[in-house]
C-alpha cells in the first residue's frame, strides 16, 4: 500500500502536492502531516517543508510534548509508598 500511494503521490505536480500537505497541516495540524508521512513512507519534517511549514510544524510538536510533560500525574494513594517500602526491606532482608 505504501509504495503505490506513494507512486501517485510523486506523480502529481509540485502544487497539488503542496495543497495535500496544507490540507492535512489545515485538518489535524501535526498529527495530519505526520499521518501522511507515514502513509507515504516520507519523514513528516520533509513534508513539511515542503509546503513552507517547518517552523509551524516544530512549534506543534514541541507544544505537543511539553503538554505531555506537564499532564498530571495521578496521585499515589495514602500508604502505598509505606507498604512498598516494607515489601522492598522483606525482599532485602530474604522474608
Amino acid at each position: 500500500m505504501k509504495t503505490s500511494s506513494l507512486v501517485s503521490f510523486r506523480r502529481l505536480n509540485y502544487l497539488e502536492q503542496v495543497r495535500l500537505i496544507q490540507k492535512a497541516w489545515s485538518s489535524d495540524g501535526a498529527d495530519g502531516i505526520e499521518g501522511l508521512g507515514l502513509l507515504l513512507g516520507i519523514s513528516p519534517h520533509n513534508l513539511a517543508a515542503m509546503a513552507g511549514l517547518t517552523a509551524n510544524y516544530a512549534r506543534a510538536v514541541n507544544r505537543r510534548l511539553v503538554r505531555e510533560k506537564r499532564r498530571r500525574r495521578q496521585p499515589i494513594p495514602k500508604g502505598f509508598r509505606s507498604e512498598l517500602r516494607k515489601l522492598a526491606h522483606r525482599e532485602a532482608r530474604g522474608w
